[in-house]
């Protein structure tokens, strides 16, 4: 029930952005452009939050230095918007931080699953493809890469939590049921 929930909160949205791109080709216009990025942004940040909320990783102290630089994104994101000198390096500064700090995490961590390797795939092309675009070494068409393993990273979460679920359903096996008396 729980996963078909998750599945739900991931769908809804794509499913909102479906029908602004159908209506694109019917009709072009700002509402169906808002139905696809709007969709879009919150199916990926509802995949994001599910990723976020099943890991351990909020529990260690990267967590925290992680967080610290992401306040130096919101930083360098406010010098952006204000145009102040240093909005670059700040930014990207801080976004090439995080994929640091994520890398020596997953460095450090002991068992390594393929969800794991994703997500550090997903990380470090994401926040470095940011900083290097924001730098202007890198054209926009790059940080599509990211957001193909950030969808591969959820669905990879999606269908390993849909297979526990199903094994914790089924208290036992055809081989592990009991044996009836027979009278």
């Amino acid at each position: 029930m729980k996963n078909q929930i998750k599945i739900l909160l991931v769908a809804l949205p794509l499913f909102i952005a479906l029908i602004g791109w159908i209506m694109t080709a019917i009709a072009p216009g700002p509402v169906a452009t808002f139905l696809i990025d709007t969709g879009y942004n919150v199916a990926k940040l509802a995949g994001m939050l599910f990723l976020v909320q099943h890991t351990d990783f909020i529990k260690t102290p990267y967590f925290k230095l992680i967080a610290c630089c992401l306040v130096g994104v919101i930083i360098g994101a406010l010098f952006k918007l204000m145009h102040w000198p240093g909005a670059t390096v700040i930014l990207s500064g801080s976004l090439l931080a995080i994929a640091v700090i994520y890398l020596l995490r997953f460095a450090h961590k002991e068992e390594k699953g393929r969800s794991d390797k994703l997500k550090l795939a997903w990380v470090l092309t994401a926040y470095i493809g940011t900083a290097l675009f924001f730098m202007d070494w890198i054209p926009r068409d790059f940080l599509y890469t990211a957001d193909i393993l950030l969808w591969l990273s959820i669905i990879d979460f999606l269908i390993t939590d849909y297979k526990s679920e199903q094994q914790n359903a089924a208290p036992f096996t055809a081989k592990e049921a009991p044996l009836r008396k027979v009278d």
